[in-house]
């Protein structure tokens, strides 16, 4: 289970829910995604995710509890909110379908900075009262923390935001491509990551940027790009010919993956050495893998050379 997810099911020791759904908002792309739901129905998800925000915008925490702060629940807000929330399409169509009787939502967000939702639903009524509130905007900043670990640079200047979809056959497909990427190249790369998430770097023309990878709960994978510099100065063919050491290869090898002379690849081995000072290519690499010093290649072999890489 990830911190986000135990950040919100270690609220059920305090408050009863019965399903939970953890909504991020992506300010590149200006949309909002699930990152994870438990107990909801699609129908729900998909009102919770999209209706849910464009319904009630951001803000609304401070106009219906302007000196609490606390999260509107239908216990106590219901008739509060406008439209009244029992009698909007996203209760009567999805929510209470479910059995669900009481409800409340956590705004998200850092100064400047509004990160998503979090949505709780019980079959029970008046479960979120207002010490249940009250308790769940203590928990708000341990959401906010998780949220933020999942998506560290959604909101950094400059970063770009873009979505993979699962196909049948193991590949992605990007949704909203760019012209500023190699979207297929992107597709290929991330698709071998076994794990949730993926941390690495990634080359762009003549441009370098710190690459993020997060799978959220509906199987898309939301791919983090952020304009960056390589680490220790390093020029991107050696951070090329860093990402194949990380794999194991030799100079031969490496050199073929890159179309250079091996002559080429001993020069940039030892130019990482002297950056680096140390003596033995197996440093570079362990230093590099430690630190996600990489950049994946379209058949998955770097992130599968190394136990844990692609997680």
């Amino acid at each position: 289970m990830s911190p986000l997810q135990q950040s919100i099911m270690a609220l059920r020791e305090l408050i009863h829910f019965d399903a939970a759904q953890l909504v991020a908002y992506l300010p590149a792309n200006n949309l909002y995604t699930s990152m994870w739901q438990h107990g909801y129905t699609k129908a729900s998800i998909k009102a919770l995710t999209y209706d849910f925000p464009t319904l009630y915008p951001p803000g609304f925490t401070g106009q219906l509890s302007p000196q609490e702060q606390l999260p509107p629940s239908i216990s106590d807000c219901a008739d509060q909110m406008y439209p009244p929330f029992l009698t909007s399409p996203i209760y009567q169509s999805a929510l209470q379908p479910q059995g669900f009787q009481d409800g409340m939502t956590i705004e998200l967000g850092f100064p400047g900075n509004y990160l998503g939702l979090a949505h709780f639903s019980s079959c029970q009524a008046r479960v979120f009262g207002h010490r249940a509130r009250t308790l769940a905007r203590g928990a708000q900043l341990l959401l906010e923390s998780a949220l933020r670990e999942q998506l560290p640079d959604a909101h950094a200047v400059g970063s770009t935001i873009l979505r993979f979809a699962p196909c049948a056959d193991q590949h992605l497909r990007i949704m909203q491509p760019s012209s500023n990427f190699d979207n297929e190249r992107l597709a290929q790369c991330v698709a071998a990551t076994k794990g949730d998430t993926l941390s690495c770097f990634w080359l762009e023309r003549r441009r370098t940027f710190r690459l993020h990878a997060q799978r959220t709960g509906n199987g898309e994978i939301l791919v983090t790009l952020t304009p960056a510099s390589l680490p220790m100065a390093m020029t991107s063919a050696e951070m090329r010919v860093l990402s194949w050491l990380v794999a194991g290869l030799g100079d031969r090898d490496i050199a073929r993956h890159l179309c250079l002379s091996a002559r080429t690849v001993n020069s940039h081995v030892a130019s990482l050495l002297r950056r680096m000072c140390v003596q033995r290519r197996t440093q570079v690499a362990a230093r590099a893998a430690a630190n996600n010093w990489f950049v994946p290649d379209p058949r998955g072999y770097i992130l599968s050379s190394v136990p844990g890489l692609g997680n």
